[in-house]
């Protein structure tokens, strides 16, 4: 799916804007429309960050492509559960993953939380931290390898 954040981030501001003046008309204090803003940009960067990490999933087979395509899946399900010899498998998949994220320093910690919880690029997180944005393209990109590590994935821990 596409994201034009500038357009959005405009389109955003603008309905701010006379919502802020519907608030005023009814009452509300600068404070309480400061509020509002802010739970509607937190809404806004969860649409956002949906927006930018979903793709849509384009697939046109003709009905000979299907049995093949099939069979590649069950194979490659079967080939990522092998190891799996019980029905709660995942329980000890959470365990791992949960070890290695207690485990990251308290920057990793929040630079997930920026990223992946309130939605900031890249780029903003590198602003808020003084950083360049490739820095934080590394940071991330080790926390990933940590974590496809402990998953059993190819990506050694760095």
């Amino acid at each position: 799916m596409c994201w034009n954040n500038g357009k959005e981030r405009k389109t955003f501001e603008k309905r701010q804007a006379i919502l802020a003046e519907q608030y005023r008309a009814v009452g509300m204090t600068e404070e309480q429309i400061q509020q509002m803003y802010e739970y509607d940009l937190a809404v806004y960067r969860s649409e956002r960050v949906f927006y930018t990490h979903t793709q849509a999933l384009e697939i046109n087979f003709d009905d000979e492509d299907i049995g093949e395509v099939s069979n590649f899946l069950l194979e490659h399900q079967a080939e990522c559960f092998r190891n799996y010899s019980n029905r709660y498998w995942w329980v000890d998949e959470l365990e791992r993953l949960y070890s290695v994220v207690k485990n990251m320093s308290d920057a990793e910690k929040e630079l997930i939380t920026l990223y992946v919880f309130d939605g900031y690029t890249q780029k903003e997180i590198a602003n808020i931290r003084n950083c360049a944005q490739n820095t934080v393209s590394y940071q991330l990109n080790k926390i990933k390898g940590k974590l496809l590590a402990a998953q059993g994935g190819k990506k050694d821990e760095q």
